[in-house]
């Protein structure tokens, strides 16, 4: 068997203590040529985690989980519905009463500050793209309703039914919007789908709003154009790192430049550390400013899945470390052009006696090497 792991979501650090041990790995910035980051105190105030965290992702865009510090059971509200809390809602200037850093305390960032104009030459504008629906099965109510997915579903997809495109000027002109346009999709082995796609505008990107919310001297709750402003920025500067052209590696925001030493093997040799970057535009008290964090992150090791079993476990090792830290992680098998047969549920109960002779389980075939 020449299957390969890579790719699986080896997230969850803060509920699997068994993960990869990163003591030993220098946990520096990685340099990016020409740019030089800023460091700089804010003063913040509200509760936040005390220690540093290390993120572990996967290379497959999918939900990771970050190592935060574990909250105390007095807390009225723990860290991690702190953070769900948080990206629910549009961020707040840095400098007011925030619940970013310790109350009283300098938080240190690395950032750029930015300057927008409000009457660029070209205005920045927002469309949408909404893929749906299927007119292949028009009689299926469900099919006449434009596909969009929530956001909670968007975390376990590659793929969505739903983007944006921020753009300078307008992609047409006002009244000309183009007409749906059919495309095929292929779903199964044979079977192909007729599906419409749409472009949609949805406004001018309201840079002034943006710059009204900075300069005002109280601040004041962040409006939806706000939010949608921040957002449009984030899209923009993401641009480089989601080209198809970038030689480095990329897990959900964060990105990770190809530099020397860049990644770094454990001493296992089961995982490769990564250290890069997570950006995220921030609006501050009379300045917008481009917040640069650093981050390390643990990726599998591409390899074949037997000798990866063997490298972290050795010849022995039992079902529940082995669905603990090879959950959800994709698995290539080139053994055969056509997938021959899918199992579900526990290794050592399924039975394969079409394929080995007499009846044994999965897991006594794989260790019997018979592929």
């Amino acid at each position: 068997m020449s299957s390969s792991t890579g790719g699986g979501d080896k997230g969850g650090g803060h509920q699997r203590p068994h993960g990869p041990d990163l003591s030993n790995v220098p946990i520096g910035v990685p340099t990016i040529p020409g740019v030089k980051p800023r460091s700089s105190a804010i003063t913040a105030g509200g509760p936040a985690p005390q220690h540093p965290t290390t993120s572990v992702a996967s290379l497959v865009p999918s939900t990771s989980s970050v190592q935060r510090a574990s909250s105390s059971p007095d807390n009225e509200e723990s860290y991690e519905d702190a953070w769900a809390r948080a990206e629910r809602e549009p961020p707040v200037r840095v400098g007011d009463n925030t619940t970013i850093g310790t109350e009283g305390e300098q938080v240190l960032g690395n950032f750029f500050r930015l300057k927008i104009r409000e009457d660029p030459k070209k205005p920045l504008c927002r469309y949408s793209i909404d893929l749906g629906p299927d007119v292949t099965r028009s009689s299926d109510p469900k099919s006449t309703k434009p596909r969009k997915l929530s956001r909670e579903t968007k975390r376990f997809l590659i793929c969505d039914y739903d983007s944006i495109i921020i753009s300078a000027g307008r992609l047409f002109s006002v009244g000309s919007a183009p007409q749906p346009a059919p495309y095929q999709r292929k779903s199964g082995k044979d079977t192909w789908h007729t599906e419409s796609g749409s472009i949609k505008f949805d406004g001018v990107v309201e840079i002034g709003e943006l710059n009204r919310h900075i300069y005002k001297k109280d601040g004041g709750v962040p409006t939806s154009a706000t939010a949608i402003a921040l957002n449009a920025l984030n899209i923009i500067f993401g641009n480089c790192v989601n080209k198809p052209d970038f030689d480095g590696a990329r897990a959900g925001k964060r990105f990770y430049p190809p530099i020397p030493g860049n990644p770094t093997q454990t001493k296992s040799g089961c995982y490769l550390i990564h250290r890069g970057f997570f950006s995220s535009v921030r609006p501050g008290t009379g300045s917008l400013y481009l917040n640069v964090s650093t981050t390390t992150s643990a990726f599998f090791k591409e390899m074949n899945l037997l000798e990866w079993m063997k490298m972290k476990w050795g010849n022995r090792y039992n079902e529940a470390k082995f669905r603990r830290e090879l959950n959800n992680v994709r698995v290539k098998c080139d053994f055969t052009e056509e997938k021959r047969w899918t199992m579900h549920g526990e290794l050592n109960t399924k039975k394969m006696s079409a394929i080995t002779l007499g009846q044994t389980n999965v897991s006594d075939h794989m260790k019997s090497g018979k592929f």
